[in-house]
């Protein structure tokens, strides 16, 4: 039913890799390219081996803009998006190993994160690549929501 922990480490770490590689190859943070969704939907398909259901393809400029192109979409809110894409939701707010969250953006960005070894890793809006967001709490009470990759 879910995924083992190695399938996890290889899907981080092919995630990170890419959206490394899109940072380098920008002069700022764009999103929809090497933005924490990127980041998510390229974890998805390492998972998944390219079978995501995140593959979409619009425009936003901010957190409030990637709402309203996820309603163009079809998608009601981000619950409605992960239970589409076979992520469980998870209503204890206590995260596991490669579980994905979002979470209100900070000044440093990144409100899609996945749950490493120990901290929550995200994007830097300072166009850094991936970074370590914050230590990866037992219980996580802020979050708007906290998802479980489903095995397909």
């Amino acid at each position: 039913m879910y995924y083992k922990v190695e399938e996890i480490k290889v899907a981080i770490n092919e995630a990170k890799t890419i959206i490394n590689s899109r940072t380098k190859e920008v002069d700022e943070y764009t999103r929809g390219y090497n933005d924490c969704f990127s980041l998510i939907v390229e974890y998805d398909k390492a998972l998944r081996q390219g079978n995501t259901k995140y593959n979409f393809d619009f425009d936003y400029s901010d957190f409030l803009g990637f709402f309203k192109a996820l309603r163009t979409q079809g998608y009601k809110n981000l619950k409605e998006l992960a239970i589409n894409a076979n992520y469980e939701i998870i209503t204890t707010l206590r995260p596991q190993y490669g579980d994905i969250a979002f979470e209100r953006p900070s000044e440093d960005g990144g409100a899609a994160m996945i749950a490493g070894d120990g901290w929550w890793v995200s994007t830097s809006e300072l166009n850094k690549g991936i970074v370590q967001k914050r230590p990866l709490f037992f219980l996580e009470r802020k979050l708007l929501l906290l998802a479980r990759p489903l095995r397909s």
